[in-house]
């Protein structure tokens, strides 16, 4: 997670970005899912829920994980990296 944490601002000006163009964009919480292989390469990247897949703002972010270079391993692994969008939306 140290390596997420290290390339939040990535994902954060994603999200900046869009709410510069929409200040009234109200998403609330998504997950940024990445496969990572052995190599520390990220393999594939998408947004949960997966309405969100075709915005801007969300493509940003999968492309923001897809430039994340983990450590090495011995297999492949998938993170979940939550965050919030926008304003909250009331159920």
């Amino acid at each position: 997670m140290k390596v997420v944490a290290d390339k939040s601002k990535a994902f954060e000006q994603c999200v900046e970005n869009a709410l510069h163009r929409n200040p009234n964009l109200a998403v609330g919480k998504i997950t940024i899912f990445l496969v990572v292989g052995p190599s520390g390469a990220v393999k594939s990247a998408r947004v949960d829920p997966p309405k969100y897949e075709s915005s801007d703002w969300a493509q940003c972010m999968v492309s923001a994980g897809k430039r994340i270079v983990f450590p090495s391993s011995d297999g492949e692994t998938e993170l979940e990296i939550p965050f919030k969008v926008g304003v909250a939306v009331v159920p």
